[in-house]
């Protein structure tokens, strides 16, 4: 990917992010966060990233020619645009079989 690529979807997550913010009211955010706490953020983040991980390395092994690293960007991406993109079904899975071929594998 390019570096103006990368800039531009960081630029859009972030739009995104304070979007997010802005309609939900960063008095109830701010609220969520600070009864959650630092610790609690952290501990989410963790299982999260894990089992993201965990995902990742089972389909390196279903995917004969898979890197770590490919299957772990495919499964992020698989997730993020699933979640960003729920309403169509199984764009998420084109979008990780995209990643898995652009680095020489048979999705």
């Amino acid at each position: 990917m390019k570096h103006w690529q990368t800039s531009l979807l960081v630029g859009a997550g972030l739009a995104l992010l304070i979007a997010l913010v802005w309609q939900t009211g960063i008095e109830q955010v701010a609220g969520a966060l600070d009864d959650l706490g630092l610790v609690g953020l952290a501990w989410i983040c963790v299982v999260q990233l894990a089992g993201t991980l965990l995902c990742a390395e089972a389909l390196r092994r279903l995917t004969p020619g898979a890197s770590f690293l490919a299957a772990a960007v495919s499964r992020l991406l698989r997730d993020g645009v699933s979640n960003i993109a729920g309403i169509v079904p199984g764009l998420g899975e084109v979008a990780g079989a995209r990643v898995l071929t652009e680095h020489g594998t048979l999705a």
